[in-house]
């Protein structure tokens, strides 16, 4: 089943009404342009008609939000579903544009709260006064000062606001002379009110001026600190004269953010040309790739489909298109990326946690003989998914993995078998990887132990006399060709002795097993026999977090490789 999102769609509310009415219309409407032509687009499109849930966002709506809308393996197929989205994309009904003039005028109104009701009220009010005999005017200014919902910034509002005002009020007949009228009623008003807004600010602003002169005057005698005191409210009274007069110049705030608003439309519309540019370079690209075809090249220069008006809609061509568009993007990435591709910068994993768990079981499968714990065995090489952590497994997180495994013959005592040969292989195995570890440490240990004693050396020849150079060489020399002797051991590389036995080959590739041996052997032949103490397994596990950490090398099928690039 599909899940729905919170805003995909929504029980059809007292206010959402009007939307289901105008979705029925218009899918109505889509019926009819069918017709007999198709009648499971036409089934389809009556159960959509009468769903009880209804697309909240719907004049927003596109191709993938309707398919992830109505389910479509419930209703109908994917073909019906993208055909049922192309029409919807070609229906161009009055009702839409009248239900998105709609919905952008009701975000710009609201209903006011009491202060504002009285505020609305006394503009409307003063407006009717300077009228003198037109009673048609009158009502009209009436009916305006008892709409439900005001504009929301009515301060601010300019004739188009208050146009659109008028068109959603309840019982309003639109009279072009009569609005023009109103209009110009109420702007006077609404100007009047600022500037008796100023006027009385300028006045409180005098009274506390001469109230303040007067306290100064009467106790410059009595007490000095007053006077600082005074001084201070002055300060005050000065700085809120200027925030005052800032206030007051709201046509130059006004004349500021236009132009700001010019500004950032010419940006966006740069924006648009460079890339509408890049659009048209891709496009062009393509056609080359095109060859004869004309239908393809005519496609291609109308660019947007279901946007494009008068185009018909073929399903082959339509995927042809996609392919082009989809490879030339591509392209344009690779540029973007300096020529490389996000699939060339990932680094092969040599061993996956799949690989891993059947390279164990293969090696259990090749020491034991019992035919049924082999057959099981084989069962669990098969399934799709294994345990993450293997060294933090138990008892009963095996059981549970194998009650999961589908078709699987549960059997107590075999399971058992099972668990006891698998914990004994995970326990050598965590040997295995401890030991690596500390021949690793070893090693570097080794490395600082040599490079400090040859720093000491050095330190003793400066301080010797010249007679004693010519003995202190012939030590030196003994002493650095026994340190020599490990570091030829660790200027071994793994990757070259491997390149080396790949290259030898045809198709440069090796089953894992033989390419096992030959690099084990190589190794022990070049370091002289010195890491006897160590097994075979501890230095193939070496050998394996060497080429893990080189792209050259991948593991495909039990086989390794080499890239050449």
């Amino acid at each position: 089943m599909v899940r729905h999102g919170k805003h995909s769609h929504a029980k059809p509310d007292q206010s959402a009404e009007e939307r289901k009415e105008v979705w029925v219309s218009m899918v109505e409407r889509l019926i009819k342009s069918v017709g007999d032509s198709d009648e499971d687009l036409t089934i389809a499109l009556e159960k959509i008609s009468r769903a009880k849930k209804v697309p909240r966002r719907w004049l927003n709506l596109n191709k993938p939000k309707f398919v992830a809308c109505s389910p479509p393996r419930e209703l109908f197929g994917r073909k019906q579903a993208t055909m049922v989205s192309l029409s919807f994309d070609k229906c161009e009904s009055p009702l839409i544009k009248k239900e998105m003039e709609n919905t952008l005028t009701k975000k710009k109104l609201a209903q006011p709260n009491l202060n504002k009701r009285r505020a609305w009220t006394s503009i409307v009010e003063n407006a009717v006064k300077s009228v003198d005999s037109n009673e048609e005017l009158k009502t009209s200014l009436h009916r305006i000062g008892q709409a439900e919902k005001i504009p929301i910034k009515w301060n601010r509002m300019t004739k188009p606001d208050f146009l659109t005002f008028l068109d959603n009020i309840s019982g309003y007949q639109a009279n072009t002379k009569i609005d023009e009228q109103s209009w110009e009623l109420v702007s006077k008003s609404l100007e009047e009110q600022r500037t008796n807004r100023a006027k009385n600010d300028k006045n409180h602003i005098e009274v506390t001026k001469s109230v303040v002169a007067v306290g100064n005057a009467n106790k410059r005698k009595s007490d000095d600190k007053l006077v600082s005191g005074n001084k201070k409210i002055k300060k005050e009274i000065v700085a809120s004269e200027s925030s005052k007069t800032v206030k007051g110049s709201f046509k130059e705030q006004k004349m500021a953010k236009k132009l700001a608003k010019e500004q950032n439309k010419s940006t966006k519309q740069k924006h648009r040309q460079m890339e509408k540019a890049q659009w048209q370079e891709i496009v062009q690209s393509m056609i080359s790739e095109a060859g004869n075809n004309e239908e393809l090249i005519q496609n291609l220069q109308r660019t947007f489909l279901m946007n494009m008006p008068g185009y018909t809609v073929n399903p082959t061509i339509t995927d042809q298109l996609w392919n082009m568009v989809s490879t030339a993007l591509k392209k344009n990435q690779e540029k973007k990326n300096g020529g490389k591709s996000i699939q060339s910068i990932k680094i092969p994993k040599i061993l996956s946690r799949k690989e891993a768990w059947t390279a164990l079981l293969k090696n259990i499968i090749m020491e034991n003989t019992d035919s049924e714990l082999k057959s099981n065995l084989e069962r669990i090489c098969h399934a799709e998914k294994f345990p993450r952590h293997p060294n933090k497994l138990n008892q009963e997180k095996f059981m549970n993995f194998l009650n999961c495994l589908p078709a699987y013959p549960t059997n107590l005592a075999i399971d058992e078998k099972l668990w006891n040969l698998l914990s004994k292989a995970l326990k050598e195995r965590k040997k295995s990887n401890a030991l690596n570890s500390n021949a690793i440490k070893d090693e570097d240990n080794g490395t600082q132990r040599d490079i400090a004693s040859e720093n000491r050396s050095k330190k003793k020849r400066k301080q010797q006399t010249e007679e004693s150079k010519s003995q202190v060489k012939g030590s030196t020399n003994q002493t650095d060709d026994q340190l020599n002797l490990p570091e030829q051991s660790v200027k071994v590389k793994w990757c070259t002795i491997g390149k080396k036995i790949l290259r030898a080959q045809n198709d440069n590739e090796l089953p894992l097993k033989k390419f096992q041996k030959k690099i084990v052997a190589e190794y022990l032949k070049q370091t002289g026999g010195n890491s006897d103490n160590e097994s075979v397994e501890a230095l193939w596990s070496k050998c394996q977090k060497k080429l893990s950490k080189n792209s050259k090398f991948q593991i495909v099928d039990d086989k390794i490789k080499i890239i050449s690039r």
